[in-house]
């Protein structure tokens, strides 16, 4: 699968009131979508996905988080609006991108490719793009940081539990598991909402990467919504 935010075939901007936006530079055109509350379009080039048509994935629509909506003094890691904003995929692809733009990292990446290495180079001189295994190595590295150990999905195989030996799921199928168990007490999205972003179908998704949702989650997620707010899919996610 392939990705390449500098382009459009692969990623487009939109303003809060769904206007295309086009500026000189994509950190710009990032920007413009956090400010307006617009939304990204994304799309990937021969993903495995059983429902594409020709080369590029279906579209997946991606909003910015509303930081206010998922503020929580109580909860580490959504006590400060600058906390929230750090888990919002828009504004860490928008940091990333302004930062490869200043140090003129972008011209020199090869064209369908994105997620490179910082210090190995291909064969033709540019920056090596990251395997699969190298961006689980650094996920896992960074879990280590702040006291996870990353297991497999036999250390947590039903689910729903939050342990120091964070199993593999939480790595691959949270996200879609939490979509459709949340669709299921009240969210405002169908139960295919994550199945569809991750491009699967509902057989893959039951056989392969469904597991239950901590309670944590949903317990925070009803709290949220018995105050009368209605929270996207990209908030309840990081809840």
């Amino acid at each position: 699968m392939k990705f390449d935010p500098r382009h459009p075939e692969y990623m487009r901007c939109y303003d809060g009131e769904g206007n295309l936006v086009q500026l000189q530079l994509r950190s710009l055109e990032l920007q413009t979508v956090i400010d307006t509350d617009g939304f990204l379009e994304l799309n990937y080039k021969e993903p495995k996905d059983p429902r594409r048509t020709g080369k590029m994935s279906v579209t997946t629509t991606v909003r910015p988080l509303r930081l206010r909506m998922v503020l929580n003094a109580e909860v580490l890691h959504l006590s400060t609006p600058q906390r929230v904003a750090y888990l919002c995929f828009v504004r860490s692809l928008k940091w990333l991108i302004a930062t490869m733009e200043r140090m003129h990292i972008l011209e020199h990446i090869e064209t369908g490719r994105f997620w490179v290495n910082d210090k190995q180079k291909d064969a033709m001189g540019r920056p090596a793009p990251l395997k699969a295994t190298s961006l689980s190595s650094l996920v896992k590295k960074q879990m280590e940081r702040v006291g996870m150990q990353c297991g497999s999905d036999t250390d947590d195989k039903e689910g729903g539990r939050e342990v120091t030996n964070l199993s593999g799921h939480f790595l691959r199928g949270h996200a879609g598991s939490l979509a459709y168990d949340l669709s299921k007490i009240g969210a405002s999205w169908n139960d295919d909402e994550g199945i569809n972003r991750a491009r699967h179908t509902f057989a893959t998704f039951f056989k392969c990467y469904h597991r239950a949702t901590v309670l944590r989650v949903k317990v925070a997620f009803l709290a949220v919504k018995a105050a009368g707010l209605d929270l996207r899919f990209e908030e309840a996610a990081v809840l």
